[in-house]
């Protein structure tokens, strides 16, 4: 997943539902939040959009009195909207942490985040821990799981694991099949290892999947870099593949 997107879609769910099932075998791991500290969660993440290392600042001090996830998970926000990806990174590792010591269910997601974060910072190394963390969790949905063996897979190919890449992107478009990015990174990979059939039959098989990733990409370079020229559904497209 993209790192600010990511944060976007944090900032508007700040919590995640726990699973009745989960809450049922852990009755006393997870309490939802009160609404004072929901309305103060709001108001951070309002700060964030506005004036984030302000924010920052405000969730610091919320931390420090016992503000937990939440202030956690606001602060993160500030960082990542300040591009300060290895404070990010740490903060929502040390939630993750926290939700684990807890048995919250959420740790699988901060671990996402903070995978994101290693991610934008070009941590790759980090980046795989913080996944590996996140999938070696029983709460993941397979919607997200896929979505994290496709950020894992950009993580190991900026390592050169192609190898170890392909793996994640074959997994995840077993649990996403509709995912654009699944597919587009795959036939990226498929062209990187010189497999021109698979690429290609991977392009003419989802048209409308790499038309919509190329649009969202607008220019990112998903695996390092390689300019290269193809065709998908008689388009003529310019992407930087590598």
């Amino acid at each position: 997943m993209i790192p600010i997107l990511l944060a976007l879609a944090a900032i508007q769910s700040p919590v995640a539902a726990v699973p009745p099932a989960e809450a049922a075998e852990n009755p006393a791991a997870v309490a939802a939040p009160d609404a004072a500290a929901e309305d103060r969660y709001r108001a951070c993440t309002a700060q964030v959009r506005a004036e984030p290392l302000r924010a920052a600042e405000t969730a610091n001090a919320w931390q420090r009195v016992g503000g937990g996830l939440l202030a956690r998970q606001c602060l993160g926000l500030a960082y990542v909207a300040l591009e300060r990806w290895e404070p990010a990174a740490t903060v929502y590792e040390q939630a993750a942490r926290d939700a684990a010591a807890a048995r919250d269910p959420r740790n699988a997601d901060f671990w996402v985040q903070a995978g994101n974060a290693w991610l934008a910072g070009s941590n790759a190394t980090r980046a795989v821990q913080a996944f590996d963390a996140a999938l070696a969790t029983t709460t993941l949905s397979n919607e997200l799981r896929g979505e994290v063996h496709v950020d894992r897979a950009r993580a190991q190919a900026s390592m050169g694991n192609a190898s170890a890449a392909r793996t994640d992107l074959d997994r995840a478009l077993q649990l996403v099949p509709a995912d654009p990015f699944a597919w587009y990174m795959s036939a990226a990979l498929a062209r990187r290892e010189s497999n021109l059939a698979r690429a290609r039959g991977l392009e003419r098989s989802r048209p409308g999947q790499f038309l919509f990733a190329i649009a969202l990409e607008s220019g990112a370079q998903p695996f390092g870099q390689f300019s290269d020229s193809h065709s998908v559904d008689g388009s003529s497209l310019e992407r930087t593949c590598f």
